[in-house]
């Protein structure tokens, strides 16, 4: 079925929208949001007949239907403006625009002069050698095969090596992409991601093995289905050797792959005893038992060296046996070898992987450049998930901008039918790193993307992260209340699946959002439940994260003591763990302690050593709050005029990274220096700057208070302290309270007549 409205045309067969014949991009939410207010056009929609339809039932936030509404109105006047979804006070929303169902016509009969002119022009173009062959730099399409494991066997050694031989010998030899049960989200059983991975291919083809030794003969069962048709081979023998062999022979016909490439005989063990032995490691490498895998694949290596798929898997017990030297041997010696694409491919994957782990990131870099190089005529699957993995090299260097290059690179030929675990992790990255490079509302599609990927796959643990990253923008943007929505989402998430790193993580973004909204004794609740599950799993990053936030507490309270310990407490750990990124941390949270105490003497050594890091590793979204310590000092030192030249440099970068919270603090200082001189208009416009990121009431509103005194309003002066005591939750204090009540006094002594006009 199809509906037009506008100059747009929604195709429900095809779930896609078009915009005068061009693609539009949606979400699956933002899509069924579109499907159901077109279908049920005359009607206004409550929130709870949205949840009921649109989110199936499942428990959402106000918040989080209205960024859904706000979204595809938003994606709908990026291609033509118009009013699309109208709000209708107390009951709901409306889909404003006319809508007309259409019917698709059948088309009519080609005529046979028609048909006699496509077989000429095809005979033509046959004659002069036109390239019928694949272009380069397009996917090859293969077919998709998972292997699904058996239930518990008599011989686990037979069924489980069995199991990983197979899908090794159909990866490694190029003729099918093995959908890997290693992809596979925790927290979900086998059954569903059988069923997700069906759902979103639907060539998908599934291979069940069934490996028994019966009276000293092998008997080997291999079904293959594809939409429920099953077809099964059993092959007997007593050479382990020739059952697998003839089991991979017939597999290539039944599963119809390519009959023209040659099936490699490197890939299959040479002999029964080789076969054996390569089973028996297979299952103790998947039963984590590395020492015993190692010497079996040792034993294996030596008795049959052609045997590459052993080399490979022996280079990958070694690196994570952190025998690393040897590894990398290994993996030089393979790549030497006249090996297939696909095992070329991985061992290049595995080498820079153990480089990176060794912290030797040119080599990794070059080592993919090399890779890229070597195959830059071929997209495959691979390959994407090879630069997938190069890109997080690429952030570790500090290398964002080309990391976010070799992403769009993967997400130009990925698509959610190929592998919708890898497409979700590279729209999550992306959405990340377009954050830290302050393009926030790119990074807000992205992460939409994923997290609407991650819950279609059921990927609980991908959804928590997601609406985390997501909490992260709605906090640097100062919209606390969606953080905590978001958030609030993703603790349960964790919780609900007993993930305790996930849940501390959720735990410490929760503390800051609330701690800026004022809300402390909450606050101080969640950081305890944080320190405890950090050291319940013995995690010093997690604990250092519990001592910033003790420590963001006790200044903001003044408790210079206490925000002393803290400080040392969480310098101690980031010394202990050798934690660059945790000293820099500390040298911001020690900075901003010594501004607020008045300690300048303490204060340039760190501001050098912070200005340095933002310098070598562009980390701009820093800046603004180092120019805004460093103005506040110059404040202190009596130089108001460098103070306001920092301060108004750091806003243009601020509105630049999209950074709300700076943006507020900035706006802040800069109403007080000019309270201070006498300069009230100048105070209030830099204090309604910051309305639309939702600044904190304090020191926010009282400051508004104060503009409001020094320009003679005196009603608006103590209704706006009113609202910041009302707003203040448990950071207001006494100070707060004089204030209130000298302007209770103001008010009161002054005269009945009526305040001036201009108030």
């Amino acid at each position: 079925m199809k509906y037009r409205f506008s100059d747009f045309v929604l195709n429900t067969e095809l779930r896609e929208l078009n915009h005068r014949n061009q693609p539009v991009t949606l979400t699956k939410r933002s899509y069924d949001l579109l499907h159901y207010l077109l279908i049920n056009q005359e009607k206004i929609h409550s929130k709870d007949d949205l949840v009921e339809h649109v989110w199936a039932g499942r428990i959402v936030s106000d918040n989080t239907i209205d960024q859904s509404i706000s979204k595809l109105r938003k994606t709908l006047n990026q291609y033509q403006e118009g009013d699309y979804i109208e709000v209708v006070y107390g009951q709901g929303v409306k889909f404003v625009p006319t809508v007309e169902s259409l019917i698709d016509q059948p088309s009519k009969e080609p005529k046979r002069w028609q048909w006699l002119m496509a077989v000429a022009v095809i005979l033509v173009l046959i004659i002069v050698g036109w390239p019928f062959k694949p272009q380069p730099n397009q996917p090859t399409i293969k077919p998709q095969v998972l292997l699904i494991p058996a239930a518990e066997s008599k011989q686990q050694w037979a069924q489980i090596g069995t199991e990983q031989l197979l899908s090794q010998w159909i990866h490694y030899s190029g003729l099918a992409t093995v959908v890997d049960f290693v992809d596979k989200p925790q927290f979900v059983d086998d059954q569903q991601f059988i069923v997700n991975q069906q759902t979103f291919m639907p060539r998908l083809q599934t291979i069940e093995s069934q490996m028994e030794q019966i009276d000293g003969n092998f008997q080997l069962t291999v079904t293959v289905s594809q939409h429920n048709k099953n077809i099964s081979q059993i092959f007997n023998g007593e050479h382990l050797g020739h059952v697998l062999q003839s089991a991979t022979d017939w597999l290539q016909s039944a599963l119809s792959l390519n009959t023209h490439s040659p099936t490699e005989t490197y890939l299959l063990p040479p002999s029964d005893h080789v076969a054996e032995l390569y089973l028996r490691a297979m299952e103790s490498l998947n039963s984590h038992d590395y020492d015993k895998a190692r010497k079996q694949l040792d034993l294996i290596t030596e008795e049959a060296p052609t045997f590459y798929l052993a080399q490979y898997q022996l280079a990958h017990v070694l690196s994570l046996q952190n025998q690393h030297d040897e590894s990398l041997a290994t993996l030089n010696t393979l790549l030497q070898l006249p090996i297939s694409t696909e095992l070329n491919i991985a061992s290049f994957s595995l080498k820079a992987y153990v480089l990176d782990t060794l912290g030797k990131y040119d080599e990794a870099i070059a080592l993919y450049t090399e890779l890229f190089t070597k195959y830059k005529d071929q997209v495959s699957l691979p390959l994407l998930k090879a630069r997938y993995e190069y890109s997080y090299v690429l952030v570790n260097t500090n290398q964002a901008t080309v990391a976010d290059q070799q992403l769009d690179v993967v997400l130009e030929y990925l698509n959610e039918s190929e592998n919708v675990a890898l497409l979700a992790s590279t729209l999550a990255l992306k959405g990340s790193i377009q954050q830290k490079l302050g393009h926030i509302e790119s990074a807000q599609h992205h992460l939409q993307q994923a997290l609407d990927l991650f819950e279609r796959n059921h990927d609980s643990l991908g959804a928590a992260k997601t609406l985390s990253a997501l909490a992260r923008i709605a906090s640097q943007q100062a919209n606390y209340t969606l953080a905590e929505a978001y958030l609030n989402e993703s603790l349960a998430i964790t919780q609900s699946i007993g993930f305790k790193l996930g849940e501390g993580a959720t735990l410490n973004e929760l503390t800051y959002v609330l701690m800026v909204q004022g809300e402390h004794n909450k606050a101080r609740k969640m950081a305890q439940q944080l320190e405890k599950i950090a050291i319940e799993i013995e995690y010093p990053a997690m604990q250092m994260a519990a001592k910033q936030l003790f420590f963001d507490m006790a200044r903001e309270q003044k408790q210079w003591p206490e925000a002393q310990r803290q400080l040392k407490q969480h310098f101690d750990l980031a010394s202990s763990t050798n934690n660059g990124r945790a000293l820099i941390k500390n040298n911001m949270l020690a900075l901003s302690l010594y501004v607020d105490t008045g300690e300048l003497e303490k204060t340039k050594p760190l501001i050098d050593e912070l200005q340095q890091h933002i310098d070598q590793q562009h980390e701009i979204r820093m800046q603004p709050r180092l120019d805004w310590f460093m103005a506040r000092i110059k404040w202190q030192e009596n130089k108001s005029d460098i103070a306001l030249e920092l301060l108004q440099k750091a806003k243009q970068q601020a509105l630049q990274n999209e950074d709300g919270e700076s943006l507020i603090n900035i706006n802040n200082t800069l109403a007080e220096i000019y309270l201070s001189q006498n300069q009230a208009d100048l105070a209030m416009k830099a204090l309604q700057e910051s309305t639309k990121y939702k600044p904190f009431a304090l020191p926010y509103l009282k400051l508004m208070a104060q503009t409001h005194e020094q320009l003679g309003q005196q009603i608006k002066a103590l209704k706006t302290m009113n609202l910041c005591q009302q707003k203040s939750a448990d950071l207001w204090t006494s100070s707060d309270n004089e204030y209130l009540k000298h302007l209770t006094d103001m008010v009161q002594q002054s005269s009945a007549v009526d305040e001036p006009q201009h108030q």
